[in-house]
């Protein structure tokens, strides 16, 4: 997947690196590695930056979008509904 020697598996700049692949896997309709990518990126985040951070709401907001695209078909927007809602309540 994505080196991480540069700055080690655990850093802010590998989390942007995350995201971008995310982006780049979703558009391509790598969906199920897209969600997997940005849950790895808001982890990251969280560790590096606590959960009161922009950082981390924009990973949020990837992630719940990205879990829309990926539960459209079944129309069961489970887990991009609490994505949503934890970004709405907590960052606004």
């Amino acid at each position: 997947m994505v080196r991480s020697d540069e700055f080690g598996a655990k850093h802010h700049r590998y989390s942007d690196v995350l995201l971008d692949y995310g982006f780049f896997q979703l558009n391509i309709d790598c969906i199920c590695q897209a969600v997997k990518v940005y849950q790895m990126a808001l982890d990251i985040r969280l560790a590096v930056f606590g959960g009161n951070n922009l950082y981390v709401a924009i990973a949020h907001e990837d992630l719940a979008y990205c879990a829309y695209v990926h539960e459209y078909s079944s129309g069961k927007f489970h887990d991009a509904r609490y994505y949503y809602y934890y970004y709405y309540y907590y960052y606004t």
